[in-house]
C-alpha cells in the first residue's frame, strides 16, 4: 500500500485514515476467501439444489468460515491466512479462535485441530452478548404480533429459548384454520389421493382385468400394498362424464351401483359411429329422413345416428318388451312372433304360415327372420342387390299373439287395435299398419268379409274364421291377433341425392355403415312394442274387470 499510500509515520487508532483502511484491507480478505471457493481450493457445505453456500461471513474484525473439514480445505484455508497477514500485517489470534465441528470421533478432531491450531468449540454459542439480547426481545415482540392465538396456543411455550411440545394431536393440527386448526397439510391424506391418483393411471394404462381386478404379476409391487387399502375407495368413487356421450352405454355402465343389464338382466351394446361419417350430413339434410323436421320443430337436431330419430333408440322398447314377454308367458300362456312376410318384391304367402305352430326357431334360423327357408333366399338375395349399388329397399313385418286373454282394450279412444297401431308406428322408418284383412277386406262384401261363432267342446265362444285379427269392437275376442306393418327404404343411402342445407340447394353422398334394408332388425321391435301394449292391457283388464267379476258366467277369468 505504501505505493499509493505514502507517509512517514504510522497511522493511530481514532485517525480519520483508520476504518478506510481497514475496509479495503477487510475487502482483500473477503474475495480472497471468495476465490479459494471459486477455485475449488476448499470444499463448501452442502445445499439445496439451486442454492449457493455461502464460504464465509464477516462482522467487525471477525470472520466465520464454513467448509467441510478435508486436510486439502484446511490447508488451503491456512496457507491463504498466513499470506495474507504477511501482506496486510493482520494476523489470525489463535487463541481467540475457535472451530466447530459436527459429530466425529475424538482422533479425528484431534487431527483437525492439529492442523489449524486453535481451540474447539461447541453449539450453539454466544456471539455479541447485546446483539442476542436484542434478538430475544424481537422474538418476543414477534410471538405477540405475527403468531395468531391458535398458533401461540399450538406451538408457543412463552419462552424464546425453550422448545414446547404441542399441546394437541396432529389430526387437530391439520384441521382448517376456520375449525381451529393451523390448516397444515394431513400427510395421510395427501398420501391417500397420491395412491388413488396411481390407481387411476393403472386403470387408464389397462393393467386390469376386464373385471377391474389388477392382473396377478402386478401383485407384487412394492407400493401394492397401499394401493390394496385405497382400491375399493378407488373403485367406489369412479364415475362417467357424460360430455358428447359418445362413450357411454346406457345399458353396461355402473349408474345406481351396478349397471341396468346387471340389474334386470339384460345386455346390448351400440357400436360406436365415426364422425366424420356424418360431416356431409351435419350441413345437408337427407331426403325423406326426420334432419329437415326436427330443425323445423326444435331449431337442432342429432347429426351423428339422427339421435330419437334412429331405430338405436328402441333398445330400451326391446329391452321392457323381453321383461314384458316373460309375463305374458307366465301368466296368461300368451306369446307374442313377428317374422319378415315380404322384402321389396319377394313376399312370402302369408296363408302359407300356420300360425298355430309357428315357433321362435323358425323365425330365427335365417338372418332376415323369415320362416320359410326358401323365400329367405330369395330375400337374402334381393338385399345384397341393392346393397352394392348404395341402394335400399322396404318390406313387411306380420306379428301375431297366440293365446291372448280375452276382453283386453276398451270401446271408442282405447281400443286395442289403435293401442297397436300406436306402438308399431312410433317405430323408426314405420310406414303402414293392417290388422286382420286390412285394406283386402275393402274388396269383400259383408257376406264374405264374416267371422261365424261357434261353441267349442269345452264351452268357449270361438269364431270359424278370423277376417278381424282377433279384434272385434276394439277388445280382444281370444283369437290370434294378426297384424302387419311396413317399413320404408333406409333412408340414408350412399348414392348421390339432390337435397338443401338451411340456406341453399346442395347435393348429398351418405358415408358409412348404413343398412340396405331394416325389415329384419324391425322383428324384434315391433314384438316388443306389442308385448308392452299387451302387458298394459293385461294390467289395466285385471284391477277394472277381474278383481270384481260383475257375470262371471260370461267374463273368463284371468289365469
Amino acid at each position: 500500500m505504501e505505493e499509493f499510500f505514502p507517509c512517514s509515520r504510522s497511522v493511530r487508532q481514532g485517525d480519520h485514515l483508520s476504518p478506510i483502511l481497514f475496509c479495503l484491507a477487510e475487502e482483500v480478505l473477503s474475495r480472497g476467501l471468495t476465490k479459494l471457493a471459486e477455485d475449488e481450493l476448499v470444499d463448501l457445505l452442502s445445499a439445496p439444489l439451486g442454492i449457493t453456500p455461502p464460504s464465509h461471513v464477516i462482522f467487525a474484525d471477525d470472520i466465520m468460515a464454513f467448509m467441510r473439514d478435508t486436510k486439502r480445505s484446511l490447508k488451503n484455508l491456512m496457507k491463504f491466512m498466513e499470506e495474507y497477514g504477511l501482506n496486510s500485517g493482520q494476523r489470525v489470534n489463535k487463541s481467540k479462535s475457535l472451530v466447530f465441528l459436527g459429530k466425529y470421533a475424538h482422533r479425528r478432531r484431534f487431527v483437525i485441530g492439529k492442523i489449524l491450531g486453535v481451540k474447539q468449540g461447541s453449539l450453539p454459542f454466544t456471539y455479541l452478548g447485546a446483539i442476542a439480547d436484542r434478538v430475544r426481545c424481537k422474538e418476543s415482540s414477534w410471538k405477540g404480533s405475527l403468531l395468531s392465538q391458535a398458533d401461540q396456543e399450538f406451538f408457543w411455550t412463552g419462552d424464546p429459548l425453550k422448545i414446547g411440545m404441542p399441546l394437541v394431536a396432529w389430526r387437530h393440527c391439520c384441521k382448517p384454520k376456520e375449525e381451529g386448526g393451523l390448516g397444515l397439510r394431513n400427510l395421510f391424506e395427501a398420501n391417500r389421493a397420491l395412491l388413488i391418483k396411481r390407481c387411476w393411471e393403472m386403470l387408464r394404462a389397462r393393467f386390469l382385468k376386464d373385471d377391474f381386478q389388477p392382473i396377478k404379476s402386478y401383485k407384487r409391487s412394492s407400493v401394492w400394498l397401499g394401493l390394496k387399502k385405497v382400491w375399493t375407495m378407488f373403485l367406489n368413487s369412479l364415475y362417467w362424464s357424460v360430455s358428447d356421450g359418445r362413450r357411454i352405454s346406457f345399458w353396461q355402465d355402473n349408474w345406481l351401483g351396478e349397471s341396468l343389464a346387471t340389474s334386470v338382466g339384460v345386455s346390448g351394446s351400440i357400436p360406436l359411429h365415426a364422425k366424420e361419417d356424418y360431416d356431409e350430413m351435419s350441413i345437408a339434410y337427407r331426403p325423406l329422413h326426420a334432419d329437415l323436421t326436427y330443425d323445423m320443430k326444435y331449431g337442432i337436431r342429432s347429426v351423428q345416428g339422427g339421435g330419437r330419430s334412429s331405430a338405436r333408440e328402441t333398445i330400451g322398447r326391446v329391452a321392457a318388451g323381453a321383461v314384458a314377454k316373460k309375463i305374458l308367458k307366465d301368466f296368461s300362456g300368451t306369446e307374442v312372433f313377428a317374422y319378415v312376410l315380404q322384402v321389396h318384391k319377394v313376399v312370402r304367402p302369408e296363408d302359407s304360415v300356420n300360425h298355430y305352430t309357428l315357433t321362435l326357431d323358425q323365425i330365427e334360423s335365417n338372418i332376415v327372420r323369415c320362416p320359410d327357408p326358401k323365400y329367405a333366399e330369395k330375400m337374402i338375395v334381393a338385399i345384397d342387390a341393392v346393397r352394392v349399388r348404395g341402394e335400399s329397399i322396404g318390406g313387411v313385418v306380420t306379428c301375431i299373439v297366440k293365446k291372448c286373454t280375452q276382453g283386453l282394450g276398451s270401446p271408442v279412444f282405447d281400443k286395442l287395435e289403435a293401442k297397436l297401431a300406436k306402438a308399431c308406428m312410433s317405430l323408426p322408418a314405420t310406414n303402414g299398419f293392417e290388422f286382420g284383412s286390412g285394406f283386402a277386406g275393402t274388396f269383400l262384401t259383408r257376406s264374405e268379409h264374416n267371422d261365424e261363432f261357434y261353441v267349442e267342446e269345452q264351452g268357449r265362444v270361438r269364431t270359424r274364421t278370423n277376417r278381424y285379427g282377433g279384434i272385434q269392437g276394439g277388445i280382444s275376442n281370444g283369437e290370434i291377433i294378426n297384424m302387419r306393418i311396413a317399413f320404408k327404404p333406409t333412408t340414408t343411402i350412399s348414392r348421390k341425392q339432390n337435397t338443401v342445407t338451411r340456406d341453399k340447394e346442395t347435393e348429398l353422398i351418405a358415408r358409412g355403415r348404413h343398412d340396405p334394408c331394416v325389415v329384419p332388425r324391425a322383428v324384434p321391435m315391433v314384438e316388443a312394442g306389442v308385448a308392452l301394449v299387451l302387458m298394459d292391457q293385461l294390467m289395466a283388464q285385471y284391477a277394472q274387470c277381474h278383481l270384481f267379476l260383475h257375470n262371471p258366467d260370461v267374463q273368463e277369468p284371468l289365469s
